[in-house]
């Protein structure tokens, strides 16, 4: 991330597809052929709080760092909320349905509450969250 060329759509690729790998998709290799890994899913809220702790960590970093002016340190926390709040967009764009699509399965009679389709889930996140608050924040 530091190193990336951010005007090379290739870049912006593979930070998509780090997004779509989290997702539990089974993945597709670059001779068209699936995957033989299993497949990985990891919860949207985990990636958010994985983002938010390494963010974290370099603002403490960063701002501790002694050889760095207040305007370097300012551009820099800057550049890097950027690219955390971009990833965090591209994790969106795969785990988040669209409205419309929500709107079609309820229409088909399709759509359950989330609470009753992942209840075990749902409270894992929120414990984990609550821990991630109380021991970071």
């Amino acid at each position: 991330l530091v190193t990336a060329d951010y005007d090379d759509i290739k870049t912006w690729e593979y930070l998509d597809r780090v997004g779509l790998i989290h997702t539990g998709v089974q993945q597709q290799l670059n001779t068209g052929k699936k995957s033989t890994k299993s497949p990985l899913r990891v919860e949207f809220i985990h990636m958010g709080l994985l983002l938010g702790y390494v963010e974290d960590i370099i603002i403490d970093a960063v701002l501790d760092h002694p050889d760095l002016d207040l305007k370097t340190k300012h551009a820099v926390l800057k550049a890097l909320n950027k690219v955390v709040w971009m990833q965090n967009d591209l994790f969106a764009k795969h785990y988040v349905k669209d409205v419309d699509a929500i709107e079609a399965e309820r229409k088909q009679g399709f759509s359950k509450s989330i609470l009753a389709q992942f209840p075990v889930p749902i409270a894992i996140s929120l414990i984990l969250t609550g821990l991630a608050y109380k021991f970071f924040a």
